[in-house]
């Protein structure tokens, strides 16, 4: 018989290190973030993207001003009504504050705003269910899957045994990064995964 197979399509826009609340010798780049970010927004709406991935350093500084704060509101407010059914994650970078990241997590996820800022683990092992994301396809259907790590700290990681050769802090990674994707792969088993 002939067996016949659909695959589905689905845009990504990857953005990294927007770092607001930057100045560069004193001076605000707020002028220079607010043209680019728009510049993202029209990308967003004009190639109707599916999912929206801002991975890290959203911020400049662990304790970011409230103008800077509110550009990333703003910003988020404007990609859902570009595009009211994609995906956005935010995933915490090295100069983000990860609980910055975390409190607003319900108002986030009421506006379909994902956030992760840490590891999260349930009775010590790695929980798949705060770091998969689900994208759907043009037509509402379930397609992929996010894998949202934020940037591990030191905590994050797994203790490296004595029989562990070379640096304990790439060990940690690779683990918790096998350990996530081991996760995740149980979850979702060998659905798309990005």
């Amino acid at each position: 018989g002939l067996r016949l197979t659909v695959e589905a399509v689905i845009r990504l826009l990857h953005t990294a290190d927007w770092h607001l609340g930057a100045a560069l010798h004193g001076w605000s780049r707020e002028p220079e973030h607010r043209a680019a970010l728009a510049q993202l927004i029209e990308i967003a709406r004009t190639r109707a993207v599916n999912a929206i991935i801002v991975a890290g350093d959203i911020f400049d500084s662990l304790n970011p001003s409230a103008e800077a704060q509110r550009l990333l509101y703003e910003t988020l407010r404007d990609l859902r009504a570009a595009c009211p059914a994609a995906t956005i994650a935010l995933i915490a970078g090295n100069h983000d504050p990860a609980g910055r990241l975390e409190a607003p997590r319900a108002l986030f996820e009421f506006a379909g705003v994902h956030s992760i800022g840490v590891v999260a683990r349930a009775n010590g092992a790695f929980d798949p269910r705060a770091h998969l994301v689900p994208i759907k396809d043009d037509a509402g259907v379930l397609a992929a899957h996010i894998l949202a790590l934020p940037y591990p700290r030191a905590a994050d990681l797994p203790v490296a045994g004595a029989d562990v050769s070379g640096s304990p802090v790439v060990w940690g990674v690779r683990e918790l990064y096998r350990e996530a994707v081991a996760a995740a792969r149980r979850e979702i088993g060998d659905a798309p995964l990005i």
